[in-house]
């Protein structure tokens, strides 16, 4: 997503993806809860080969190029790799604290 200084469409879709994703009152609106949220992103854990459910789904969405199926397999596992490396984190395929600030 390229930034324009504009709330449209797309920013909403990943404000709503991020609420959902991080338990937050869903509403597309980046009031007191998701904005600290942002600033502290509520981790749960790190996702890695294996794990399932909707944080899985957004790091698919975020990474694009594979199925978004909340499954993180093989192909997820690739990807998050080629994101490290390009972004440079440590390539290890696994999503944690550095990974998941660079993807939000």
């Amino acid at each position: 997503m390229s930034l324009d200084g504009i709330y449209g469409p797309k920013t909403a879709r990943a404000v709503t993806q991020f609420q959902r994703a991080f338990g937050l009152t869903v509403d597309g609106i980046v009031g007191k809860q998701t904005q600290q949220a942002l600033a502290h992103p509520p981790y749960r854990g790190i996702l890695r080969r294996g794990s399932k459910g909707n944080l899985v789904k957004v790091v698919q969405q975020k990474l694009g190029g594979i199925a978004v199926d909340g499954v993180f397999g093989a192909k997820t596992e690739s990807k998050v790799r080629e994101f490290q490396k390009a972004h440079g984190l440590k390539v290890d395929g696994i999503v944690g604290r550095n990974t998941w600030a660079r993807l939000i």
